[in-house]
């Protein structure tokens, strides 16, 4: 039997992550927080109740924060962008291990 097309879409999609966050300089990354994603990516102090649009990242820094999130959460909310750092701490927080 031969791999789904669900399945191998599904490696494609990790395999394609990794070499984003390669090329991007964020391979292997391990990241601590929520706040530490911000902070790091876009080189600032940052507040638990700011968001990314209260930030003013850019487009480049809009797709590093978005990866590392999702690798950090699982899921990327479709309002990350515009959800406070410390609502998606929660997010994690809440996640089953």
């Amino acid at each position: 039997a031969g791999v789904s097309a669900g399945a191998f879409l599904g490696k494609l999609l990790v395999q394609w992550k990794r070499e984003a966050l390669h090329i991007l300089g964020m391979g292997g990354t391990s990241w601590q927080s929520v706040a530490d994603i911000y902070a790091t990516i876009l080189n600032t102090e940052v507040e638990p109740g700011q968001s990314f649009n209260d930030l003013s990242g850019d487009s480049l820094t809009y797709v590093q924060i978005s990866l590392a999130l999702e690798e950090l959460l699982g899921t990327l909310p479709e309002d990350w962008h515009e959800t406070k750092i410390e609502d998606l701490e929660g997010m994690r927080t809440s996640a089953p291990l």
